[in-house]
């Protein structure tokens, strides 16, 4: 009786949720009967009752409400772990069969867009239908407006890159759904010289005509001026330091005297030269004009040559040559040249027989001798001197020269003629003596005369 008890609890409790003990009337019908009875009970048992047929019990392990033992094809299920398997699941496209009928990815009516890009859009030229096949890039969506760049399709954000994004058929700033963030800052180049004026600018994602992407120059109207430009001197700031003119203006110095040559104290800066004033800055003394460097030096007090040197004279030169050799000129500075006539001097000598130490002295005379007779008389006690210009001008006209000496006794003048031979004549032009030709005339008294002509003196050629 207590098997019979365990077999009718079990009967009563199993169900096809759950079952904890099995098909206990299959494990109970096969046993053999017990051997051995019990000591002081009836150890015969009743033979099973075969009569009432198996209780099935379901095998639902993913809890879908399909047994993975059910003889019924219809309420099998083909894979108890996964409660999505089942006989009336919905077949989708994941290579695994569903709905248990065998056949995986079966057609789902569905039209497939092949997505290249793998952006989750698909090329709507490029579709099958009742397709299936996750491996070959196939999407429900198509739209794409271009599968080969994955930034492109229906749901992107449209950007400044010369693309159509978001395949609305607009590109960069033709679309008013446009990322202005993208955009670029454009600044107005008015000058065309490649850099822009940060006061006047626009956003876009192209460069518009006569913009530029930087906003570095400081005068857009000026074409010269822009960052790094060549600084020239033109009054402008051209390379855009803050600095007008730097480093190019040039010196000039004041020319008050006309000369060319300026004054090194009195300057000025600029980019041309204003009138009256030079480059050059070597003039030693600017208030005169014949004052300035490697100007020829003159007699006028005045350092001409800006040497340092007032009135030199250079090696053979005269400050005051006039060319004129029965003249000599001196300079006398401020009072410049003075000019003085060449002379020719006679200068006596005594005889041995009047001696100086007797009281004698002697003194010289002469007189011209022309066609017309006799004249120019000249005579003076001790040295005389006659202009050459004079001696020349009487010799060049035919003229003789006559020269003779005296002794002068105790302040007597013409006390003996001694004659020309103690008369030495000295051409003052070379510094010799002049010999003259003893001549047979006298004058004035007794004594021999010495003539001179004009071939004699070589101040007179």
């Amino acid at each position: 009786m207590l098997g019979s008890a365990l077999v009718a609890l079990a009967l009563a409790s199993a169900s096809c949720d759950s079952n904890p003990f099995g098909n206990l009337e299959a494990e109970y019908s096969g046993q053999d009967a017990i051997e051995s009875p019990q000591p002081g009970v009836d150890s015969a048992l009743p033979e099973p009752d075969t009569s009432s047929p198996p209780v099935f019990v379901c095998e639902d392990q993913d809890n879908d409400g399909f047994c993975g033992n059910a003889e019924n094809e219809l309420m099998q299920d083909c894979n108890d772990n996964v409660s999505a398997i089942h006989p009336n699941a919905t077949e989708v496209c994941d290579n695994v069969d569903q709905n248990c009928n065998g056949v995986v990815d079966e057609s789902t009516g569905s039209v497939w867009y092949l997505d290249s890009d793998n952006d989750g859009f698909g090329d709507s030229d490029q579709s099958i239908v009742d397709g299936c096949d996750g491996a070959n890039f196939l999407v429900a969506v198509g739209g794409d407006c271009d599968d080969s760049n994955k930034d492109v399709n229906p749901s992107a954000t449209e950007v400044c890159d010369g693309l159509d994004n978001d395949c609305d058929e607009d590109i960069d700033d033709e679309d008013t759904s446009l990322d202005d963030t993208t955009q670029k800052s454009w600044y107005v180049d008015e000058d065309s010289d490649g850099f822009g004026d940060e006061e006047v600018a626009l956003s876009a994602c192209d460069q518009p005509n006569d913009y530029v992407g930087n906003a570095s120059d400081c005068d857009d109207d000026d074409s010269s001026s822009y960052p790094d430009a060549i600084e020239v001197c033109d009054k402008a700031d051209n390379d855009c330091d803050g600095l007008t003119d730097e480093g190019v203006k040039i010196a000039f110095y004041l020319d008050a005297d006309g000369d060319g040559f300026g004054d090194p104290l009195e300057s000025k800066l600029g980019c041309s030269v204003e009138n009256g004033y030079v480059l050059d800055k070597t003039d030693c003394d600017d208030a005169e004009s014949h004052s300035y460097p490697d100007g020829g030096e003159i007699c006028d007090g005045e350092d001409n040559d800006c040497d340092g040197k007032i009135d030199e004279v250079g090696p053979g030169k005269n400050l005051c040559d006039d060319n004129d050799k029965l003249t000599t000129e001196v300079c006398e500075g401020e009072d410049g040249c003075v000019y003085t006539d060449v002379t020719i001097e006679l200068e006596c000598f005594l005889p041995k027989e009047f001696p100086a130490e007797d009281g004698f002295e002697c003194g010289v005379a002469g007189f011209y001798e022309t066609d017309d007779g006799y004249g120019g008389i000249f005579f003076n006690q001790n040295n005389l001197f006659i202009t050459a210009k004079n001696l020349c001008a009487e010799l060049e006209n035919g003229g003789v020269l006559h020269t003779n000496s005296y002794v002068v006794e105790d302040g007597n003048p013409f006390t003996f003629w001694v004659g020309g031979q103690y008369t030495t004549v000295i051409d003052d032009l070379t510094g010799d003596e002049v010999s003259g030709t003893p001549g047979d005339v006298t004058v004035l008294v007794p004594g021999l005369d010495f003539l001179f002509f004009l071939e004699d003196f070589e101040i007179c050629q």
